[in-house]
This record gives structure tokens, C-alpha cells and sequence, in this order.
């Protein structure tokens, strides 16, 4: 009996020591899982930036934050400064010794850096460094902008007769009917609207030879519409946690997994776009005889039956082309306004040279050319206000060193011009916006490179600049611009860098 009772209470002992280990374990486990989830959101890249940071010293300037990391102090630095990138350029002005922001993206190490030598290997080696794409539908990735190899230097080669300056001259007289067509919505205050309008449009008659005036999506003209989208898109993953976080874990997946009401309404929308864009090809494939608009140059390819370039590809180059060339020129004519408001006796000087050189006659190639203080005042605008802020960040493909700073597989690395170009080592009063100022000092040629460099550099540089100087003109040639009072100016980021305001003007007749 009392054996029996020994074996029972030991039994009973057991059973509690099995039952302390298993809980024990599960504890344990609980911790690992929460530890490795705590180690690959925060702690992988808060322990990589704070190497980085005793081995860079007063070079680097720290400014991490859990996960949201870059986006939050975008958000922040619009708040307080009314301004997206005013906290990165407080910094830059108050330490001129900083080559080095050290930050997050989610849960990636992000370098962001000024060193001159490493924009023109950023520009330049396309081995080592990805663009890194964001988007999350495959028809915004799969453009001129983000594609790789033979496959980008195929479909480059394609537009690149195109967008040379003497193909791009025969388009000046319809760029001038389509300003002066839609110049007039710039009265109704609709001016980001207007200008999108005019650049879209633009684009969309070069691409396709026909007015987009003729076509709409969701009651927009197609350009507007695509605009929208973009903007909509940047807007939501930045607003709404649960969107930001599905996006940096799953990519271009993250609107096929659990979507929400508002993700669902954007892939629909987007889809709707690329069977727009879909069925305009296939009628002008139908009518093709010969090279005259962009989209001829990849039809001439896609009839041959090669594989140089498909139908989908069609699409993508086409939603690139309209959405990069609708927003950044769109962008840029407005904050030029702006800058030409703020400044009149500039705005008078332009002018004058306008009625000088172009007078009464709509504005020709060899007037381009002649409106230097207006290419002048353009480029600043650029130099301190560039819509396209920073090239794409990039992903590091195999460990890499610069100088101090040894880069490793996986981390994320941006390219800083907008952050030079406040810098008192290149300019005298960087902040101050002079129109007149000389070029860079200790330039390497990779200092105020608003359309980038290397052979990247953007394709539609040069159709982008003919805008913005027929756009200028004519609206300088009609009406006289001048700031409200008391109206709040913000530079915020949606997609583009640019003004978050639609009534900071009075446009006057002239």
C-alpha cells in the first residue's frame, strides 16, 4: 500500500514536471518567435545602423525609427516644416560635415548619401545596385524605369529615335495647340489639374496621335485619371498602417493578399487603365503603314513577330511614359508659377524676353534655344525644388565599399542630390534661390543632374524641356501671376515631390 501511494504521488510529480516543461517550452518558443519577429522588423536594422554609425562617426547622422523609418520622418518633416524633405535639409545645413543619413525603410537598413563620388557610381553601375520597385500592380514595374539587362537596352533602343531633339521638333506645333487649347482652365484655379491636362495630353497625342480630350476613364481624361491613380496609390500606402505593412512584406503581392475596400477599388482601376491602353493599340495596330507616333516604333517591332517587345510591353511602356511625363512636367510648370509669382521683377525679366524673342508668333524651335534666362530659372526651380526628388532607392546586390562605408547585400541605399544641392560646398547661399547663380563649384559632373545621368538618364529630358519652355511662355504671354495672401505653401510628396496647393495664384490677364 504504501509503495502504491509512493508511485502514485510520484506519477502525479511527473505528470506536474512534464506539465511545467511543456509550458516552459512553449514559453520559450513564444520568446524565440517573438525575438526573431523583433529582430528581423527592428533590431536587425537598428543594430546594423549603429555600426555603421561608430564606424562613420560625425559623417553619419542617425535617425532611426521602427518601422515606418523614412516615410515617417517624410511625414513629420512635412508638419512641422511644411515641408517633406525640410527635416533632411535642417540636418545638412546645420552639420555641412554629414555624407551619411542613417534610417530605416520598414525593416531594411537605409543609407542615404551625399558623397558626389558614390552619385556617379550610382548612375553608372547597374550590377551592383537594383532599382528598387515598390509598385504593387506589374504594369507600373515593367517600364523603361525598372526593367533590367537586354531587356531594358531592347525596348530603350526602340524609343530612343523617338525622343532625339530632331524627331521631338516636328511635335512643337502641337505641344503649342495643346497649351493654347486648354491654357484657359488655369483661370478656374484648377491648375495641377490644368497642367496635367496640357502635359498629359502631350504625351498621350505623341504616343497615340490622337486628342485625349476624346477619351475618358471614370469620368477623367486618361492622363488625369493615371495621375490620380499614382498620386492615390502613394497617398494610401502612406496613410494607412495596414496598407504600408502588407507592401514592404509582400511587394507587388501585397493588393492580391487580403485586400481592403480601398486596395480593391485601386487594382480595378489600374486594370480598367491597361485595357484602355490595350484596346487603343490594337486599333492603331489595325490602321499601322509606317513610323509616326511613338507607339509606331514598338508596333514596327511587335508586327515583325520578334521578341523584342510584346503587346504587354506596349502597355507598360506606354502607362510609364504618360504617368513619368504627365506629373514631373506638371509638377515642375507648377512650382515654376510659383517661384515666378514669389519673384516678379523675375517674372517681368522672362517675360520680356518671351515678347522678345517669340512676339506674337507661337513659339518654334529656334526660340528654344534663344530663352536662356528662362532655361536659367528653370534649372534653378530644379536645383531646389526637383519633383523626381531622389533617383529610385536601390537594393544592394553583393557587399560593396566606398571609402569608410562598406555596404552589405540587402541593404537599401538613395542617392541624395536633393540634399547636395544646399550644400555650401557646391553653392554660396544654397538655400537662396537665384536664377543667376554660376554653376557648381567642385563639380565631378554629378552634382545638378535633374534628369539624372549615365545611360539611364531620362529619355524624355529633352521633350520635358520643350515643354516647359512653350508652356511658360505662353502663359507668361497672356497673364500676369501673382501670390495670394495668407495662403499656406506646402511641399509635400504624394508620388512627385511638388506644391500640395491648387489656390496659391492670381492669374490676371495681361
Amino acid at each position: 500500500m504504501q509503495f502504491k501511494n509512493i508511485r502514485q504521488e510520484y506519477l502525479v510529480l511527473y505528470d506536474k514536471f512534464i506539465s511545467i516543461i511543456i509550458i516552459m517550452l512553449f514559453y520559450i518558443i513564444i520568446l524565440l518567435v517573438a525575438f526573431t519577429l523583433l529582430w528581423y522588423f527592428v533590431l536587425g536594422a537598428f543594430v546594423t545602423l549603429v555600426k555603421l554609425k561608430l564606424q562613420l562617426g560625425d559623417q553619419a547622422y542617425f535617425m532611426f525609427l521602427p518601422l515606418r523609418g523614412y516615410h515617417k520622418i517624410q511625414a513629420d518633416s512635412t508638419k512641422n516644416h511644411e515641408d517633406a524633405i525640410g527635416e533632411f535639409r535642417k540636418i545638412i545645413l546645420e552639420r555641412p560635415q554629414v555624407k551619411y543619413i542613417l534610417t530605416n525603410n520598414f525593416s531594411s537598413p537605409l543609407i542615404i548619401i551625399l558623397d558626389q563620388e558614390f552619385t556617379k557610381i550610382f548612375f553608372t553601375d547597374h550590377q551592383n545596385f537594383l532599382k528598387h520597385s515598390f509598385f504593387m500592380h506589374d504594369i507600373l514595374g515593367k517600364g523603361l524605369l525598372f526593367l533590367t539587362g537586354q531587356r531594358w537596352k531592347k525596348q530603350r533602343d526602340i524609343f530612343a529615335d523617338a525622343f532625339s531633339y530632331k524627331k521631338l521638333q516636328d511635335r512643337i506645333p502641337m505641344i503649342n495647340t495643346v497649351v493654347k487649347e486648354r491654357i484657359q482652365g488655369l483661370l478656374s484655379g484648377r491648375l495641377n489639374n490644368t497642367l496635367a491636362e496640357i502635359t498629359g495630353d502631350v504625351v498621350f497625342r505623341s504616343f497615340f496621335g490622337q486628342d485625349a480630350k476624346n477619351y475618358s476613364i471614370n469620368g477623367k481624361e486618361p492622363q488625369v485619371e493615371l495621375m490620380s491613380l499614382i498620386n492615390d496609390i502613394g497617398r494610401l500606402i502612406r496613410s494607412n498602417m495596414y496598407v504600408f505593412f502588407k507592401q514592404k512584406l509582400f511587394g507587388q503581392r501585397a493588393f492580391k493578399i487580403l485586400p481592403n475596400k480601398q486596395e480593391k477599388l485601386i487594382v480595378n482601376r489600374l486594370n480598367g487603365f491597361v485595357d484602355f491602353a490595350s484596346t487603343l493599340i490594337d486599333e492603331r495596330a489595325k490602321t499601322f503603314q509606317g513610323v509616326e507616333y511613338f507607339l509606331d516604333s514598338c508596333l514596327k517591332e511587335y508586327l515583325k513577330n520578334t521578341s523584342q517587345i510584346s503587346k504587354y510591353d506596349m502597355v507598360a511602356q506606354f502607362t510609364t511614359l504618360l504617368f513619368a511625363g504627365t506629373d514631373t512636367t506638371a509638377s515642375t510648370s507648377l512650382m515654376t508659377l510659383y517661384y515666378l509669382a514669389l519673384y516678379q521683377d523675375a517674372q517681368e525679366e522672362i517675360y520680356q524676353e518671351v515678347m522678345d524673342v517669340v512676339k506674337d508668333s507661337d513659339v518654334k524651335d529656334i526660340h528654344l534655344v534663344k530663352l536662356t534666362k528662362m532655361g536659367q530659372f528653370i534649372n534653378e526651380v530644379l536645383r531646389l525644388r526637383n519633383p523626381a526628388l531622389c533617383p529610385f532607392q536601390r537594393k544592394v546586390l553583393q557587399d560593396y565599399t566606398i571609402g569608410k562605408l562598406i555596404l552589405k547585400k540587402g541593404m537599401i541605399v538613395q542617392q541624395a542630390t536633393y540634399l547636395n544641392q544646399v550644400k555650401d560646398d557646391y553653392y554660396d547661399n544654397p538655400m537662396e534661390f537665384n536664377y543667376k547663380r554660376q554653376k557648381p563649384r567642385n563639380d565631378n559632373g554629378f552634382i545638378n543632374i535633374p534628369f539624372g545621368a549615365g545611360q539611364r538618364n531620362c529619355i524624355g529630358q529633352h521633350m520635358a524641356e520643350i515643354e516647359l519652355k512653350i508652356i511658360i511662355s505662353q502663359i507668361l504671354k497672356l497673364y500676369k501671376l501673382k501670390l495670394r495672401e495668407n495662403v499656406k505653401i506646402r511641399w509635400a510628396v504624394k508620388f512627385m515631390y511638388s506644391l500640395d496647393s491648387d489656390d496659391f495664384l492670381i492669374i490676371e490677364k495681361r
